[in-house]
């Protein structure tokens, strides 16, 4: 079996990730895991990001 254990939340403000994280965090619990909270971040998406080897910006996808 496969699976993925990294993913992106995105919202429109950095209290409604917050919120999601937090949900997040219940839903894992629930299920036995937990967010790792080195490797959780919240940025601001105009400052781009790393994510599975894939940079992120606004309007903008870049394969490393």
């Amino acid at each position: 079996m496969r699976f993925a254990d990294d993913f992106v939340v995105m919202g429109r403000s950095q209290r409604q990730v917050e919120q999601a994280q937090g949900q997040v965090a219940k839903l894992l619990d629930a299920i036995g895991l937990q967010l790792h909270p080195e490797k959780t971040k919240i940025t601001n998406f105009d400052r781009g990001f790393r994510f599975l080897g894939h940079t992120f910006v606004k309007n903008l996808r870049q394969k490393r």
